[in-house]
């Protein structure tokens, strides 16, 4: 659940709105965004449903643009983690809704990446979740997911990326995921 507060001028007043987003998985896959809005002063509720993505018709998922992943391992490599928002466009800093993506989407997108290619990977989504607020994605991080694929892999992260991982992420759920 996301919550955004919005101050807006209406009628020569200064109105405040909480937005709340939840995004829910109803049948076949379909994902839809739940938005509330609660006009703070007046404590109305308004909902509304809006499909945000959903496979196409052959039933195949979508993969991840491969070279806005090449784009996010050269960031990594170049040592320019502490400063991701100056390295990225605005169109690229809009498209945290990769975040979204199931476990499908995320490892046909991460197949064809070395292991070196996807600790890279794993930084960056460490560090961009720290520095840009509509990437953090908590228990759905992509690092969570890329080190899933280096287990399989049989590559276990070393003391030192962990040590990288807990310096450099106030986010719990990473690099394993829920315990439960």
């Amino acid at each position: 659940m996301y919550n955004y507060i919005i101050y807006y001028v209406s009628n020569h007043t200064y109105d405040q709105i909480l937005l709340t987003t939840e995004r829910v998985i109803l049948k076949n896959n379909v994902f839809f965004e739940i938005l509330l809005i609660n006009d703070l002063h007046r404590s109305n509720f308004i909902y509304m449903n809006t499909p945000i993505w959903e496979p196409d018709d052959n039933g195949h998922y979508t993969t991840i643009e491969e070279s806005l992943l090449k784009k996010f391992i050269e960031i990594s490599r170049n040592g320019n983690l502490m400063d991701i928002s100056s390295q990225l466009s605005e169109s690229e800093k809009n498209k945290s809704s990769i975040l979204n993506f199931d476990e499908n989407v995320w490892y046909k997108s991460l197949l064809k990446f070395s292991n070196s290619e996807l600790l890279e990977l794993l930084k960056f989504f460490v560090a961009i979740e720290e520095q840009i607020a509509n990437w953090q994605s908590y228990e759905n991080s992509p690092a969570i997911k890329i080190n899933k694929i280096l287990k399989k892999r049989g590559i276990n992260l070393d003391h030192e990326t962990l040590l990288w991982i807990k310096e450099n992420s106030s986010n719990r759920y990473i690099p394993n995921g829920r315990i439960l």
